[in-house]
């Protein structure tokens, strides 16, 4: 794969200190396909896209500590964080995908989607090298364009899905450096 998409963040400590700062303590992920690398796996692309904006100037505020429907707050609107760990660098004909479930609750005015590298879990100490926020798109646009994949499919990983997923691939994101003139859709 000669192309790498999205916005490259380095896992450095200081990475690794700000996920840390993000795991959500108390809530249940027995239920999640992941169990406990579910809220590691967010936390970690939660500090990748919080690093991202700090180094593009875009100022958020992170609440996903306090609330599910989002994960931060900014001048142009809420923001969801969506994360995947791969084995592979992104590239643009992967997906960018969020659970039926999710979409249900998760009313944020923006998706951004960060993807992890390589994967890796709590033998190897979650040892993320790269994080890239591969792009963004307001959630209504998502709705409008995603396609549904039915509990199954198979993904992009190789495997089934386990749950009915809502997917569009990467290079239909938005790019990271123009989140600060995101145009959120009217829903009237």
């Amino acid at each position: 794969m000669s192309e790498v998409f999205g916005y490259r963040v380095p896992i450095t400590a200081e990475v690794r200190d700000l996920a840390r700062s993000f795991y959500p303590i108390g809530r249940d992920y027995s239920r999640t396909d992941l169990g406990l690398e579910a809220p590691i796996v967010g936390a970690f692309g939660e500090a990748v896209f919080a690093t991202a904006c700090r180094e593009i100037m875009f100022a958020t505020e992170y609440v996903g500590n306090r609330l599910i429907t989002h994960d931060f707050e900014s001048s142009v609107g809420t923001i969801e964080v969506k994360t995947k760990a791969t084995n592979y660098r992104p590239g643009g004909e992967f997906f960018a995908g969020i659970s039926a479930r999710a979409l249900e609750f998760q009313k944020a005015d923006l998706l951004a989607f960060v993807s992890l590298w390589p994967k890796s879990n709590e033998e190897d100490a979650w040892s993320y090298q790269e994080g890239y926020v591969v792009g963004f798109i307001p959630r209504l646009d998502f709705v409008e364009r995603a396609r549904f994949e039915p509990t199954g499919t198979i993904m992009g990983g190789g495997r089934p899905s386990t749950r009915d997923m809502w997917t569009v691939k990467f290079r239909e994101l938005l790019p990271f450096t123009s989140i600060s003139a995101a145009k959120i859709p009217s829903s009237f």
